[in-house]
């Protein structure tokens, strides 16, 4: 993320998931696409302003920052659907929650991908850096039509036993 966020450019990226986590194991990895973007001048002046900030520190949940991103997302107008989400570039562990729910956030956010431009801020007032990540939602995709299609699951209960609750999600899969 720093060297995103330290290029002589702007640099547009993705986050995704990549490999299969399951109850049982497996392995997952981010996986980064990046693109070079506009000149840091010609960014900073044509991104939205006023975007709702998030902050990010190493006992946030992925997961619930991952929605937050994508109801701040989805609340935004059409025409400026941006969120910030930021934190401090030395706290290693709070930059691998704001990564993983950039990867997980696409899933909550269906049939959108999101664009990602990080940018590295060094206030005078704070010795500390921050890396602050824009995020814009794009439309990726079309929704599918419906087929009129149902899928109905049920979960093994709450005193289900180990090999169940293992079995179940293996077979219902986000």
């Amino acid at each position: 993320l720093q060297a995103l966020s330290t290029a002589k450019k702007s640099v547009e990226f993705q986050v995704n998931w990549d490999g299969e986590g399951r109850v049982d194991g497996g392995h997952r990895s981010l996986r980064f696409t990046a693109a070079s973007g506009k000149a840091w001048e010609d960014y900073l002046g044509s991104r939205v302003m006023n975007t709702r900030g998030l902050f990010v520190q190493k006992q946030t949940n992925a997961l619930q920052l991952a929605r937050a991103i994508s109801k701040a997302l989805q609340a935004a107008p059409a025409d400026g659907r941006a969120v910030r989400v930021y934190t401090f570039m030395d706290e290693e562990e709070s930059v691998a929650v704001l990564l993983k729910a950039l990867a997980s956030a696409p899933t909550i956010y269906p049939y959108h991908r999101l664009k990602c431009v990080a940018n590295l801020v060094k206030p005078m007032e704070d010795p500390r850096s921050r890396v602050i990540v824009y995020v814009q939602g794009d439309v990726a995709v079309t929704p599918p039509d419906a087929t009129g299609a149902t899928f109905q699951a049920m979960p093994p209960g709450a005193d289900a036993g180990s090999d169940q609750v293992r079995g179940f999600c293996a077979t219902v899969q986000d």
